[in-house]
């Protein structure tokens, strides 16, 4: 019996400098010496998403836009966009624009020149997508014409240029951080916008927010 525990307490003697000179080892020749990761040093960094809309921080902006344009006299004629504004945030900007309409096989037939200044809100569905309006003033400048106008004092009144009232609606989708594609529907119309009369266009535009 003595010479069993005798032998007992040699093998858990044995066991444990054998387990000890296993923890206590060095690393092989050429090997890097083993880490142990502990709750102290795992760190987890939560970094949130860059948003895709650069209006969210405010800042500059310029569009181009190019499409189809009517009014109470003509037909639908080739219509062109440039404009350009400051958002002062995601929802809030002030932009200013001119807005050309080549006149084609109206009646009364004339180039228009608008030029408008509008506050313009969006309302953001998302990192993507987004609804805007605005509303503002317009200074219309008929340009060159052509066909058979009215007697006066409507001739006369073709060629005055005038201050018109100005809305518009629309979609912005972005494709980067700073480009974004756009549809809009503009309408130009008050007792003051000639002979041509009220005048709409629907326009593709891209816009860039710097």
């Amino acid at each position: 019996m003595k010479k069993l525990l005798m032998l007992a307490m040699a093998s858990a003697t044995f066991a444990a400098t054998a387990e000890n000179t296993v923890m206590s080892a060095p690393p092989a020749s050429g090997q890097a010496p083993a880490t142990t990761i502990t709750s102290s040093n795992l760190q987890i960094t939560n970094t949130p998403p860059e948003p895709v809309n650069a209006a969210s921080n405010g800042g500059l902006y310029f569009g181009v836009g190019a499409g189809m344009g009517w009014n109470d006299q003509s037909a639908p004629a080739a219509t062109f966009r440039l404009d350009g504004g400051y958002s002062f945030d995601q929802y809030w900007a002030l932009e200013v624009g001119t807005t050309g309409l080549t006149q084609s096989g109206g009646t009364y037939n004339q180039n228009m020149q608008y030029y408008d200044l509008s506050v313009k809100g969006t309302l953001p569905l998302g990192e993507v997508t987004s609804l805007f309006a605005q509303v503002g003033g317009a200074y219309g400048a008929p340009g060159a014409d052509a066909g058979s106008f009215p007697s006066n004092p409507a001739q006369a009144d073709s060629h005055v240029s005038s201050w018109n009232f100005m809305s518009g609606v629309g979609m912005e989708v972005n494709l980067t951080k700073n480009i974004a594609m756009s549809l809009s529907d503009l309408y130009y119309y008050g007792p003051s916008a000639g002979v041509q009369g009220n005048t709409n266009v629907l326009l593709l535009g891209v816009k860039y927010q710097m």
